[in-house]
C-alpha cells in the first residue's frame, strides 16, 4: 500500500486540483488534451482514494452509528456524492469521446456531462473548505517560516488568483467565440460552465441537433463534415486537433481556482463558526 505523509498527500491533492480544473477548461487545451488529462485525473483519483482509504471504510462502517459526529458524517456524504459526480463524468466522458474512444455519442451523454461537472464544481468546492482546518494546520507546521510571511503569501496569492479568475470571466465575454458549432467562449470559466449547464437542461444545443438529424441521412451527414468559414465557403471539419494555448489556459485555471477557492472560504468559515458552537456548551459544562 502507499505511504504518504500528511504533507504529501496535499501536495499530491494540490497537484491534482490543478489537473482537474485543466480538464475543466477543454477550449484551451483542445479535445485530444482534455481526453488525456481526464484519465490521468482518473489515475491520480484512484491513488487519492487509496491512501484514504482506512479513514473511507471505518466512517462507511459507523455512519448510522449514533455516536459518530454529524460533521463527519455531512464531509462523508459530500465525497459520496463527489465519487457518484466523478464516476458519471468518466461514463459520460468516454460516450462522447471523439479521440480516444471515438464513441462521440452526443445526445443524453452530452448534457449529463456538463451538468454533472458543475455540480462536481459546487461539490468540490465544499469538500475542500470543510478539510480547511487540517491543510491548515499541516501547511503551517510543514512549512518553516514566520507567520506573518505566510499571511502576506497567502494574501498575495488569493489576490493573484482572485484578479486572473475576474479577468478570464470578463475576457470571455468581451472576446467573441471563434469556434462556429460550439459558440463556446475561448476563455472556459465558471459561470460559462454553469450557463451552458442551465441551456442544456433545456435540450441538446443546436449542434448536437444537427448531429442527431443527419443520423441515417448520407448526405445530412455530409454536411455536417463541414463548417461555414467567414468568407462563405465550406471546408471538411478534419479531427479533433491539439490547440493547446497556455496563456489562455492560465486564465481559465485561475478562473475556476478563484470560484472554487471563495466557495472553500466561505464553507469553511461556516464550518469553524457551527463547530465554535458546538464546542460551547461542552466548554461551559466542563467548567
Amino acid at each position: 500500500m502507499l505511504k504518504f505523509s500528511s504533507f504529501s498527500k496535499i501536495v499530491f491533492d494540490f497537484i491534482m486540483l490543478i489537473l482537474l480544473v485543466a480538464v475543466y477548461c477543454a477550449q484551451p487545451t483542445g479535445i485530444p488534451a482534455h481526453e488525456y488529462i481526464g484519465i490521468g485525473i482518473y489515475i491520480f483519483f484512484i491513488i487519492h482514494l487509496a491512501y484514504n482509504y482506512k479513514w473511507i471504510i471505518s466512517t462507511a462502517k459507523s455512519l448510522f452509528d449514533k455516536t459518530v459526529n454529524i460533521r463527519v458524517k455531512f464531509i462523508y456524504i459530500i465525497d459520496f456524492l463527489l465519487l457518484i459526480a466523478f464516476i458519471i463524468i468518466g461514463l459520460s466522458g468516454v460516450m462522447i469521446s471523439h479521440v480516444i474512444f471515438k464513441f462521440g455519442i452526443m445526445p443524453v451523454w452530452r448534457p449529463l456531462h456538463s451538468i454533472v461537472s458543475a455540480i462536481s464544481i459546487i461539490l468540490l468546492s465544499i469538500h475542500i473548505g470543510l478539510h480547511g482546518n487540517m491543510i491548515l494546520d499541516i501547511v503551517k507546521t510543514k512549512i518553516k517560516l514566520h507567520i506573518m510571511v505566510k499571511n502576506i503569501l497567502a494574501i498575495i496569492i488569493f489576490i493573484i488568483i482572485l484578479c486572473a479568475g475576474i479577468y478570464g470571466d470578463v475576457i470571455s465575454k468581451i472576446k467573441p467565440s471563434q469556434n462556429n458549432i460550439t459558440k463556446r467562449p475561448k476563455y472556459e470559466t465558471t459561470l460559462a460552465l454553469f450557463n451552458r449547464s442551465i441551456n442544456l437542461l433545456s435540450g441538446p444545443p443546436e449542434y448536437v441537433r444537427n448531429r442527431m438529424a443527419g443520423e441515417g441521412n448520407p448526405r445530412n451527414s455530409e454536411n455536417n463534415n463541414t463548417e461555414t468559414r467567414g468568407g462563405g465557403g465550406k471546408e471538411r471539419q478534419g479531427a479533433p486537433q491539439f490547440n493547446f494555448n497556455i496563456n489562455v489556459l492560465i486564465i481559465s485555471i485561475s478562473n475556476y481556482l478563484a470560484f472554487i477557492l471563495i466557495c472553500s472560504i466561505i464553507v469553511f468559515l461556516i464550518d469553524k463558526k457551527i463547530n465554535r458552537k458546538d464546542r460551547q456548551p461542552s466548554m461551559a459544562g466542563a467548567s
